[in-house]
């Protein structure tokens, strides 16, 4: 991803490699030893790298907010966008290395699980809970999808203990490689 930060990380590498490029002129005296300018050229590019690197550290911090923020509020009044926020924020909160374990009969009892939940908040009379429980099911949906292309494995639903640990090489119990 060529984020702000990241362009920012790449122009202080450009600044450290090469000083003279950007404060003019190489530098070095006529046996190569450097002279007082190339030292203070130096210097001034260090210290422009750093700010730089301090701004990106910045920079990145904000957008891990802003991301943060985006994924954690619910979308309830788009449908279309807020099943795409949905299936993300899923990704991120229950995410896992590998799909080993998933079986269709999991996407299912989920998907069943919480379309329960919005028809109980839709009876209810709770518009905003069953508007939100209404699109977490179709992410789940956009999210098995996903994992029936091959196109993305970070989502597992919700499976057991055992049958997690198993999928991941351990016992349940005692955290051991099987």
């Amino acid at each position: 991803m060529n984020t702000l930060a990241a362009q920012m990380r790449a122009q202080a590498r450009e600044w450290q490699r090469h000083p003279a490029i950007y404060h003019g002129g190489v530098g070095m005296g006529f046996y190569g030893e450097p002279t007082p300018e190339s030292t203070a050229e130096r210097r001034l590019a260090r210290q422009h790298a750093d700010a730089l690197y301090a701004f990106a550290d910045a920079a990145e911090a904000l957008e891990a907010r802003i991301r943060d923020e985006l994924l954690n509020t619910p979308v309830l009044y788009e449908f279309g966008e807020g099943v795409v926020m949905e299936a993300l924020h899923q990704r991120e909160r229950w995410g896992a290395g590998h799909d080993a374990g998933k079986e269709p009969q999991d996407w299912f009892w989920l998907i069943g699980y919480l379309a329960g939940k919005a028809l109980r908040a839709a009876q209810d009379g709770n518009t905003g809970k069953a508007l939100h429980h209404t699109i977490s099911t179709a992410a789940v949906l956009a999210n098995w999808h996903s994992h029936i292309l091959g196109a993305a494995s970070e989502f597992r639903p919700g499976i057991s203990a055992e049958k997690q640990a198993a999928a991941d090489g351990l016992e349940a119990n005692d955290g051991k490689t099987a």
